[in-house]
């Protein structure tokens, strides 16, 4: 499979590349990588190389900015490729612009490729069934400088379970509105990423927890994530949407 990869020279761009280089990603070869230390573009636009490329490419990976989502889309729906959305973060015109081009071509759009994380929210949907009474706390811990706050994993993992609640209130800090669900974020040091949810039941307490230690893992889900969505029908697809096609996974 062809990719294209926007965003290559940032810590998952970087990643990625390493993966399909040394063989871990059977069957993908990268033809064409774009980075801002090689281009002339400031920010995070879709970069200047992935514009102009006019090859063949059956996908392209997104892993720049949520800023560059726009860019990213009109040039998959004009080229008619395949798209993976791996950036967060999203503004709801920037989520306008992706539901656009899904009209036009397939886009697979998560907040988190590991399959750990799909894994804990399915887990945290179905305690939530179980303990409809419970506080929920989910708490997000990742590495200094990391832009989005909270994670848009946890983001994503809060507005589902307030669907389940009924779109009960979603609070970032310490204090709980009602019968809310608390996030709270950590910044420190170099840590990949770790979420857990928290079912506080009175006489009791379940903790769902995952942890990454290595980013190879988002990488990975990058890769089964293009498999996936190739040669599909126009449409946002998500993590739930690949998790029932085990032949995608690395």
């Amino acid at each position: 499979m062809k990719l294209i990869v926007n965003g290559s020279n940032g810590r998952m761009g970087r990643t990625l590349l390493e993966v399909v280089g040394n063989g871990a990603g059977s069957g993908f070869e990268i033809v064409c990588a774009a980075d801002p230390e090689n281009e002339a573009a400031s920010g995070f636009p879709i970069y200047e190389s992935v514009r102009q490329f006019d090859g063949e490419a059956d996908c392209l990976v997104d892993f720049s900015h949520h800023t560059a989502a726009g860019e990213v889309c009109v040039y998959a729906a004009r080229r008619g490729i395949a798209t993976v959305i791996a950036a967060t973060g999203h503004t709801e015109a920037e989520r306008s612009m992706i539901e656009a081009a899904s009209r036009e071509v397939p886009v697979f759009l998560c907040a988190n490729l590991s399959l750990g994380a799909a894994l804990i929210s399915r887990l945290a949907a179905r305690a939530a069934r179980f303990f409809p009474d419970a506080q929920i706390d989910i708490l997000e811990t990742h590495r200094d400088g990391k832009s989005d706050l909270p994670s848009g994993t946890a983001a994503a993992l809060a507005a589902d379970l307030s669907r389940l609640r009924g779109g009960c209130p979603v609070v970032c800090g310490p204090r709980r509105e009602g019968n809310g669900i608390c996030v709270h974020s950590v910044r420190r040091g170099g840590v990949i990423g770790e979420h857990e949810v928290i079912f506080s039941c009175g006489a009791q307490t379940v903790r769902l927890v995952h942890e990454v230690h290595d980013r190879r893992v988002f990488a990975e889900g990058a890769l089964a994530a293009a498999r996936f969505v190739f040669g599909r029908a126009p449409g946002i697809y998500t993590m739930e949407d690949l998790l029932g096609d085990e032949n995608c996974f690395l």
